[in-house]
């Protein structure tokens, strides 16, 4: 049985004009999603999103809506392919109130990188 968080997810995303409700075309932010994660729960899904080349950590309801965003600092942009991404999810907390990930946000380089967590 393959694992939840290894298969390629589909995500709805409601207009942002009518939340809540699947109404037209859905909504898509243009950009890289990865690294996605599911709740212990499997209500919510985790992920670094990379929008403006920028990455963050966000969350959206794993039935579908508009992602949130967890955190805001600022990420040392597209780095070279060899040292991955910022701001990576790596899971979340056993009690699934936290994401856990990955930030070089108190370091120079990726390499100084430590993990956090974001409720």
């Amino acid at each position: 049985m393959a694992r939840p968080d290894r298969v390629q997810l589909r995500r709805r995303f409601v207009d942002r004009r009518n939340a809540g409700r699947n109404r037209g075309p859905p909504h898509r932010q243009s950009g890289l999603e990865l690294f996605a994660k599911f709740s212990p729960d499997g209500r919510n899904i985790a992920f670094t999103g990379q929008y403006g080349g920028d990455e963050q950590v966000y969350v959206i309801p794993s039935g579908g809506g508009v992602p949130r965003q967890l955190t805001f600092y600022p990420s040392p942009g597209p780095l070279p392919d060899r040292f991955g991404y910022d701001n990576q999810v790596y899971g979340w907390t056993p009690d699934g109130k936290a994401v856990l990930f990955r930030s070089a946000r108190d370091g120079y380089m990726l390499t100084d990188s430590k993990l956090y967590t974001v409720p």
